[in-house]
């Protein structure tokens, strides 16, 4: 059975001895990930190492953990395996193999990388269980592949005796150390060095019941005994990297705060990841980003990072319009004057979000999530129905029921980004709340409540007007957020064009209009004679008005406009005969 690591948050350990303090630079940081910490080395941005004394995997749990693994010294719990086809390897010298022919696990490390294993390529992940000195050797020579294979001589000196009498000692004990290659002196060096790292393991290791705070100690610790401070002079760093995001097709989004301009950084940047490089968000000032496209020819729209990012900012709201996300397809940035409201690595997310292509899959589950909408609006009206109070009273019941539904998925679903779902103050779009409200008298032109005589007017327009907030909450909130997300949305104050969500949302409007009709829960709807004529009558008004609504709500970013125009709408219906003004 898997033990899958904890998630709990851990402090991190400060460890006594500064790397700084040799005049080596901290290459090795701890990263909050999405679901745990991770470790990682700039030198190796795309490798994120996992430590945590609860993994342990079986064969099959491990094929389902992905491509690119790694696993080391006892997190596999089968024998030690190289799958080059899935992307898989388990180091290890435990499990159904001879231990006294088997190499520990760092030299089997050693051995993939000068053999040519591929860590440039994607994101790998590679997980240890208990960080002794073994297992911190082997993530060391993983997070430094690239130095390792063109390290000058007197570094690989320093290193390989270190590699070698580790492994020699872990997979056969000590007895061996005098027999593992070494010249004497050499040997005597090595020993020294080895026993200074253990005392270091013994007085840290325990430390806070941090593994993974440790292993970051314990890998800069072996720097300094491989290193010089020379040796890291050719190394550009940006100033913050907040994380690396895949965008797809093997290149990834770099989200980072530097002093120098955006054209220096990527340089830097490009020193680190080569031809993988695909975006870079620049961080001049709190909230200010600078955008840039460094791979031209591979696809990349910085266009579509705009439409994303105008979608989930909270700062862009259409309060002046040309408040948001743009500029060309090579360059660009966040709104002006004031900047984004998003947080550096919620904006690395969104970039990896606006070049991921949804599955088939993915677009049906977004739809079918939304339909509920429709059952869950007449599931309202049913039960309000059955409450003995009588019109008006059962009406706002029924918007009440409906309202906290669409709070709580609309809450759900946003990831707790309500604005996402319309719940937002509204910029001015005129013309378009003009068409809604037109579409929102034309819906229901009769007395649709069937009142009884003697209801409260106070009382009843409360009631219109609740339920048309809570109609909105549900159709333009809930069922038009869900498949923006998906789909994406002409959203704030772009043209007037329908989108996919304006669409759908406009099907499920009509449709529970339709229903609602059928089952008698609109009460005296007076349309054209006969029930085929008011039938089509609602469907073609309640189309049109579904996507009036729609259109105002992508137009302002808000729901609120929409629920206004639907409640005024409403109101006038209910307050004049049209069909007899009309003379129908």
């Amino acid at each position: 059975m898997a033990k899958t690591p904890s998630n709990q948050p851990h402090s991190v350990v400060p460890f006594p001895e500064p790397v700084a303090a040799s005049g080596l630079p901290q290459r090795y940081e701890l990263r909050q990930g999405e679901e745990q910490r991770y470790l990682r080395c700039r030198d190796a941005p795309n490798l994120e190492v996992t430590v945590d004394r609860a993994l342990a995997f079986n064969e099959t749990e491990a094929r389902r953990l992905g491509e690119r693994v790694i696993l080391l010294d006892g997190v596999g719990q089968f024998p030690p395996l190289v799958d080059p086809d899935r992307q898989l390897y388990n180091l290890d010298h435990h499990e159904g193999c001879v231990r006294a022919f088997t190499l520990a696990t760092c030299e089997q490390a050693l051995v993939l990388v000068v053999q040519g294993l591929e860590l440039e390529r994607g994101v790998w992940k590679i997980y240890a269980n208990e960080p002794d000195l073994d297992t911190v050797f082997a993530l060391w020579v993983l997070l430094n592949h690239r130095r390792l294979v063109t390290m000058d001589a007197a570094a690989r000196d320093r290193i390989a005796p270190l590699l070698r009498l580790e492994g020699a000692i872990d997979a056969n004990g000590r007895r061996t150390a005098d027999f593992c290659g070494l010249q004497q002196d050499t040997l005597r060096s090595a020993k020294r060095s080895l026993d200074e790292l253990q005392a270091y393991e013994k007085s840290h290791k325990d430390l806070d019941g941090d593994p993974l705070g440790y292993t970051l100690g314990a890998l800069a610790a072996i720097d300094r005994k491989v290193y010089r401070p020379g040796d890291f002079d050719e190394v550009p760093m940006v100033a913050k990297e907040y994380g690396h995001y895949d965008i797809g097709g093997d290149r990834v989004a770099v989200v980072c705060r530097d002093d120098e301009g955006i054209y220096e950084v990527e340089e830097r940047l490009k020193a680190q990841w080569g031809d993988r490089l695909g975006l870079v968000a620049l961080e001049k000032e709190p909230g200010h980003f600078t955008l840039r496209r460094s791979a031209a020819l591979a696809g990349i729209q910085l266009s579509t990072a705009y439409a994303r990012l105008n979608l989930e900012d909270p700062a862009v709201d259409g309060r002046p319009r040309n408040k948001k996300w743009g500029g060309s397809e090579e360059i660009g940035g966040s709104p002006r004057p004031h900047g984004s409201g998003l947080e550096p690595t919620r904006i690395g997310a969104i970039l990896r979000r606006a070049f991921y292509r949804p599955t088939p899959g993915d677009r049906l589950t977004a739809l079918g999530l939304a339909a509920t909408t429709l059952p869950l609006f007449l599931l309202s009206l049913v039960a309000a129905k059955e409450v003995p109070w009588g019109f008006p009273a059962e009406w706002a019941l029924a918007a009440l029921f409906a309202l906290a539904l669409a709070a709580v998925a609309g809450r759900h679903y946003s990831g707790r980004r309500l604005w996402l779902f319309g719940v937002r103050l509204p910029s001015l779009d005129l013309p378009s709340f003009g068409l809604a409200l037109v579409g929102a008298v034309a819906v229901l032109p009769m007395r649709w409540l069937g009142a009884a005589d003697g209801a409260s007017m106070p009382a009843t327009l409360a009631a219109l007007g609740l339920l048309a907030i809570a109609a909105e909450g549900a159709f333009r909130g809930v069922a038009h957020g869900i498949p923006m997300l998906h789909f994406g949305g002409h959203w704030p104050l772009l043209p007037r064009r329908l989108s996919p969500a304006v669409w759908w949302t406009s099907v499920l409007w009509t449709g529970t209009l339709l229903a609602a009709w059928a089952l008698g829960l609109l009460g005296g709807w007076t349309g054209p004679a006969g029930a085929l004529g008011e039938g089509i009558s609602l469907g073609v008004s309640g189309l049109l008005s579904g996507l009036f609504l729609g259109l105002l709500r992508e137009r302002t970013g808000s729901l609120w406009p929409g629920a206004l125009a639907l409640a005024a709408g409403w109101i006038t219906a209910y307050l004049v005969d049209l069909p007899a003004l009309l003379g129908l």
